[in-house]
């Protein structure tokens, strides 16, 4: 259903902005900082996939293709998995 696709649009945003904000705050920024940041970046992102995958297109496509997510092509972008407790990274 299309309802799923913007879903899985939503949820990945705000689980973009959420792990920013843990790495952001990780690496020793102060969480205010951490937060607009993080903000300025997700919705960057959304643009950005909005725009690769929706584009110039028409309604019908852009309804069919957020009702089967599963049609388009793979993301070649590397996935963010959080840790649970991140860690600054230092320089050796």
């Amino acid at each position: 259903m299309m309802i799923d696709g913007v879903e899985d649009i939503a949820v990945a945003g705000i689980n973009t902005a959420l792990d920013t904000v843990l790495l952001l705050t990780a690496a020793g920024q102060p969480v205010a900082a951490a937060v607009e940041s993080s903000r300025i970046l997700t919705v960057q992102s959304v643009r950005e996939h909005l725009q690769k995958n929706l584009g110039n297109k028409n309604a019908s496509v852009i309804t069919h293709t957020l009702a089967n997510p599963s049609t388009e092509a793979p993301s070649t972008a590397p996935s963010q998995s959080p840790t649970p407790n991140p860690l600054p990274q230092t320089a050796d």
